[in-house]
């Protein structure tokens, strides 16, 4: 497997993971509904650890803007990677900071005021709603991937064309093995 390939792969992979696993298993852990925690402490004490989610995510698809067109071997796979920063940024630097501020500033416990608990459930949507774009553009990312690192079938070479050749490799060049096994043939057919 080629480095950037590699590196990317493994970037992409790390990028889904925190959203799977930050979003699907450890902010839920943090929504309150347990008797040991007051719903406004867990609210508190998830907002660094989404912070943090989102700039692994952020972080991720940087790296994979700047090697996206080397990884895809497409024009267009940069403007999806380009895309999953602009996701990102948007939900880091502006939608979150908004999001847990508002948090902050409602009682969960006693669900007053309730212009800000409607906010803050219309902030979150919207949270959910990028992180689920921000998903779906690093799974379109690992598909084109997936397609352009498959193999091209070897035609035959047919008499009438001049098409390539079955022994050679996917650039053009004949493998040197089977140079080495062609001469070697050739040797012991003149010899006999």
């Amino acid at each position: 497997m080629q480095p950037t390939r590699f590196v990317c792969t493994v970037t992409a992979g790390v990028a889904l993971g925190a959203l799977l696993v930050g979003r699907g298993l450890i902010l839920p852990a943090f929504d309150g509904h347990s008797a040991l925690i007051d719903a406004n402490l867990a609210k508190a004490l998830a907002g660094p650890i989404h912070l943090r989610i989102v700039e692994v995510v952020l972080a991720a698809n940087v790296i994979l803007a700047c090697l996206a067109e080397r990884w895809l071997g497409v024009r267009w796979g940069k403007t999806l990677a380009l895309v999953g920063v602009g996701a990102a940024a948007v939900q880091r630097f502006f939608l979150l900071p908004k999001l847990y501020e508002t948090w902050a500033r409602a009682d969960l416990v006693a669900g007053r005021p309730v212009d800000r608990l409607d906010l803050a459930n219309q902030l979150h949507t919207q949270d959910f709603l990028l992180a689920v774009t921000s998903a779906l553009l690093l799974l379109a990312m690992l598909f084109v991937a997936s397609r352009e690192a498959r193999p091209t079938s070897l035609s035959v070479p047919s008499a009438s064309t001049g098409s390539a050749r079955a022994d050679s490799t996917p650039d053009g060049s004949v493998d040197a093995r089977v140079r080495e096994t062609t001469l070697d043939a050739a040797a012991s057919n003149a010899s006999a």
